[in-house]
């Protein structure tokens, strides 16, 4: 694909709050950096008509939902996808299933399982997040940290097992396709 002239949009900390604004930009966008705003939700159809738009930046928002289609269009284009720093606890693997880019996740408050496993074995995890994926569970009210560098390891070779406050929770396996019950 070869691209024409490609501008490229930096609206970092300007106190959006909605994707709207993505009707108004160039249909030939191929950089949009969303950096440090106020984006909770990422609604279906969010960045249609950005057909050539290689590289989306929405790190350091508060995006807590990604709806199923939000990335619709983008399947063939986008590069990369920097998510990181944001409020995400889950994944729908329906919104990233069709994207080839590459996905940067770190800094979110990941509820870690068979869901989330399944998810990442689908993705193109960027190697910046590989190190760098935070898992969090709930201990009566408060919520417990745990680096979760190994996660990505366990779930490459198809097999996940989590430390939730030192009781193995559960042990996924990929190709069983099922999870069992707590241990």
């Amino acid at each position: 694909m070869k691209w024409p002239f490609a501008p490229s949009f930096d609206l970092i900390t300007n106190s959006v709050y909605t994707i709207q604004i993505m009707q108004c930009l160039p249909a030939n966008t191929t950089l949009l950096s969303l950096r440090s705003n106020h984006i909770a939700e990422l609604h279906n159809n969010a960045f249609l008509g950005l057909a050539w738009l290689r590289e989306l930046d929405l790190s350091d928002n508060v995006v807590e939902t990604v709806y199923p289609s939000a990335f619709q269009g983008l399947q063939d284009s986008l590069l990369f996808l920097n998510l990181s720093g944001n409020q995400l606890q889950t994944l729908s693997k329906i919104a990233f299933q069709q994207l080839k880019a590459s996905i940067r996740l770190d800094g979110n408050p990941l509820h870690c399982g068979c869901d989330l496993q399944e998810v990442l074995n689908s993705i193109h995890l960027d190697p910046g997040t590989k190190s760098h994926l935070t898992c969090v569970t709930s201990q009566q009210e408060k919520a417990v940290r745990h680096a979760a560098p190994e996660l990505v390891e366990l779930v490459r070779a198809s097999t996940l097992q989590l430390l939730c406050m030192d009781v193995i929770c559960s042990i996924c396996f990929v190709q069983a396709s099922s999870c069992p019950e707590q241990i």
